[in-house]
């Protein structure tokens, strides 16, 4: 029995009617808060703000299950500030590298070119230049054989070329830039190479070889076997030291 509610002693019972309607009323008001209650938090978790602690709250008044206008410009001004950062990443991520660079001269000929800071305060700028004879150019990785950018790691400390002269011959050149800020220029990578191939692939490391991808100082490579139809390939991968020695570890 409620509080301060007295017996039903009537005969016809209307005191005992009575407080059971007024009980009725009061429950029925605490189920009804506390459901509007329950909703209006339903509401902030749409939104994508919560009140109970140890959430962040954005003070607004809004109805329930919808935004204002403030709310929608700041979802939509994040949205578009989380593309945008993603989209600078995947570009520094993809960048070409500004110390090397490969190109053609005006005779027409395949350049490699690395640029390098001098040191001290003036900011002079060392132009490294190597020009090939043949014009055919460089041969890019398996996935993409007209690819004429060259190969280059993340930390733009190794740099590579697959120089092809003529055709089903290619020849791979490393360029090392070391931390003491020495240029290192491997020229005969086909021949160091070889010597760490089975024999079976040997011989053919000597007259083609190219770079597949530069990771760190490994250096992805692939060899092909021209001599029938079905071209076999062999891809390998050597670690390359700082003066250019190669190890197959």
């Amino acid at each position: 029995m409620a509080p301060g509610l007295q017996p039903a002693t009537h005969g016809n019972g209307r005191w005992c009617k009575r407080a059971r309607v007024r009980h009725g009323v009061r429950a029925f008001g605490r189920r009804e808060r506390q459901a509007r209650r329950a909703q209006g938090r339903c509401a902030g978790a749409v939104a994508g703000v919560l009140c109970d602690p140890p959430f962040w709250v954005i003070p607004a008044v809004y109805p329930s299950g919808k935004l204002t206008s403030t709310m929608r410009a700041c979802f939509i001004f994040f949205l578009v500030l989380g593309s945008w950062c993603s989209l600078l990443q995947a570009q520094a991520a993809t960048a070409p590298s500004k110390i090397f660079q490969t190109g053609r001269n005006s005779d027409g000929k395949p350049v490699v070119s690395i640029r390098l800071q001098a040191s001290g305060d003036n900011g002079d700028e060392l132009a490294n230049e190597y020009v090939f004879a043949s014009e055919k150019g460089f041969l890019g990785p398996s996935s993409d054989p007209t690819d004429q950018s060259g190969f280059a790691n993340r930390e733009n400390t190794v740099f590579g070329v697959s120089y092809e002269p003529v055709t089903k011959a290619c020849f791979v050149k490393l360029f090392l830039l070391n931390p003491s800020g020495t240029l290192v220029f491997v020229n005969n990578v086909n021949a160091r190479a070889a010597k760490l191939l089975p024999r079976r692939w040997a011989a053919n490391a000597r007259e083609f070889l190219r770079i597949e991808k530069i990771v760190g100082h490994r250096v992805y490579l692939q060899t092909v076997d021209f001599s029938t139809g079905a071209r076999p390939t062999h891809n390998f991968s050597v670690l390359v030291a700082p003066d250019g020695t190669l190890t197959a570890r």
